[in-house]
């Protein structure tokens, strides 16, 4: 991509977070985000189709920063975990607002299904005697878990070292298959 558009792009995110601080999406208009980012209407409508793309492309950049492509793969899941949290953790500010503050319901929903899709596949591996749809319906439980956990941890201002934070998460699923597996045989005893 040209540069001038990566730094119009980057001008006009930059200018949508910062009054994503101050209001609700609804009540930014689009002058105030052309005055902010020194830019004209014209270059925002060549862009954008209005203020709810500018939100819309801006949470998929954020999605796509977090892992720069990749979730799961030769470094392994926790070496990408770690550099997610790590990312994240250096540009805290912009994900505070969209996490925390204003709860993007699009945030949410594009990181999930990026989580998801890379996990499945995962999930099936480890729980090989599950059905699909169980394999989606637990892959889906862990999603809402780590969003917990980063809102959280979001909230604290990052403090609790993320090492720490996903450490105690994956004592929390080493726990569940374990009991998973007690249940499963006292189930095959009876």
């Amino acid at each position: 991509m040209d540069r001038r558009i990566q730094k119009t792009q980057k001008a006009f995110m930059s200018a949508l977070l910062h009054f994503l601080n101050e209001k609700e999406l609804k009540k930014i208009t689009v002058k105030e985000l052309c005055d902010y980012a020194n830019m004209n209407r014209g270059t925002f409508y060549l862009h954008y189709l209005d203020i709810y793309d500018l939100m819309d492309k801006t949470e998929q950049r954020m999605v796509d920063r977090i892992f720069d492509g990749k979730i799961f793969d030769s470094n392994g899941l926790t070496e990408n975990v770690y550099n997610a949290f790590e990312y994240i953790k250096q540009h805290k500010d912009e994900y505070k607002i969209v996490v925390v503050k204003h709860v993007s319901t699009g945030f949410i929903a594009k990181l999930s299904d990026k989580i998801m899709t890379a996990s499945q596949p995962i999930m099936s591996q480890i729980l090989p005697d599950i059905s699909p749809q169980a394999v989606k319906n637990v892959a889906s439980f862990y999603v809402g878990g780590a969003f917990a956990l980063l809102k959280a941890w979001l909230e604290e201002d990052c403090r609790t070292p993320y090492k720490e934070l996903l450490e105690a998460g994956g004592g929390m699923t080493e726990y569940i298959y374990s009991e998973r597996k007690r249940i499963h045989k006292n189930m095959d005893r009876a």
